[in-house]
């Protein structure tokens, strides 16, 4: 179901093709393509859907990480 991308000691990466898995993705409430949703422990932090910002991406990572 999910193609992981990257994956390392603090950081997980997966793609989800919602037109294969569409289940899925209404449970994760993905309704447009593409969307970035980042998580941690479980909890969704930010989410970007549509165009998306790659700096307001790098500043929310940013503070998460600082």
């Amino acid at each position: 179901m999910l193609t992981s991308i990257f994956d390392n000691n603090k950081s997980k990466l997966y793609k989800i093709v919602v037109n294969e898995h569409r289940e899925l993705a209404a449970q994760q409430l993905i309704m447009t393509s593409p969307t970035v949703v980042f998580y941690e422990n479980g909890k969704e932090l930010f989410r970007e859907s549509g165009f998306i910002d790659l700096q307001k991406i790098d500043r929310n990572l940013g503070m998460i990480t600082s």
